[in-house]
This record gives C-alpha cells, structure tokens and sequence, in this order.
C-alpha cells in the first residue's frame, strides 16, 4: 500500500482572515477549542466578539 500524503490549500474565502490577537499557535489552538464548546464559560463572549469583526461559520 502507497500513503500519498494530502495537502490542502484555501485559495478563497468569503471571510476576514483568522484572529491576530490568539497569541500564537497555541492560542489559536486554544480559540477552536473555545468555540467548538459551548458550555465553556468564553464561548458566548468570543462568539459575540467574532460577531462584532464580522466574523462568521464557513464551510472547507
């Protein structure tokens, strides 16, 4: 069996560009985290502040 190995590219969206202010990789990590829970005590603010830049669900 041959594994090739699967690269994606995003090459449009209809979105603003990711968050600036995660503080890194793991902070980036750490937002999807956040957002993918919703009973996590910062999902409904993060949620409201995406909403306020614009921010919105997309689908890969």
């Amino acid at each position: 069996m041959i594994i090739v190995p699967i690269i994606l590219f995003v090459l449009e969206m209809s979105q603003d560009t990711p968050p600036q202010d995660v503080d890194g990789e793991g902070g980036y990590a750490s937002t999807f985290e956040v957002l993918a829970d919703p009973v996590h005590p910062d999902h409904e603010p993060m949620l409201h502040s995406g909403s306020l830049r614009g921010y919105g669900e997309f689908d890969i």
